[in-house]
């Protein structure tokens, strides 16, 4: 009783625990995204890397491996507390937590995990997009056209080749070059 009350308040105070999971290469930009409504400003407000366990900005500081290559959009609307993270690199790859409060629920986390691709072993989500959605249908109407094709000569030819048969008389006739009496 004592695990499934302590799980409860654990759930309260941390707040929105799905983990959003986005994928982007070397140099690229990205956004870490972060919904924070009701967020209370006189309150501590920090996103931080959370292995190793980095800070990496607040509403008064930021630290010295992000300075140049993160943006707030806070100061652009309360309830935006996302941040843009400028070519990233290979040590960017991990979990990263957006921390608030507000007056009403408390303390909230907000998790993201960054995964750094291979650009030589990577699909683009556009390209594996215009395959699963463009080509590949495509290509099944073209094969079912096919089929159809096929099935419809096949059966029309069935259908003459029967129909010459059933008016085809076989009629008898005596070459009398080849007649067998004299």
């Amino acid at each position: 009783m004592w695990i499934f009350l302590g799980l409860v308040m654990a759930l309260m105070v941390s707040g929105d625990q799905e983990d959003k999971i986005i994928s982007r290469l070397v140099n690229e930009d990205v956004l870490l995204p972060c919904i924070c409504e009701n967020i209370s400003l006189l309150a501590i407000f920090t996103w931080q890397k959370v292995n190793p366990n980095t800070g990496i900005i607040s509403l008064k500081s930021i630290n010295d491996t992000y300075r140049g290559r993160v943006k707030l959009f806070l100061n652009e609307s309360i309830n935006n507390c996302s941040l843009l993270l400028l070519k990233i690199t290979a040590e960017d790859e991990g979990k990263y937590q957006c921390n608030y409060h507000t007056a009403s629920d408390g303390f909230q986390h907000k998790h993201v995990d960054l995964h750094i691709v291979d650009q030589k072993t990577s699909v683009q989500p556009q390209q594996a997009t215009f395959w699963i959605y463009i080509i590949v249908p495509i290509v099944l109407a073209l094969g079912l056209s096919l089929g159809l094709c096929l099935l419809w000569n096949v059966a029309r030819r069935r259908k003459r080749g029967y129909a010459k048969t059933e008016s085809v008389e076989i009629v008898s006739v005596e070459n009398p070059l080849f007649s067998r009496g004299g």
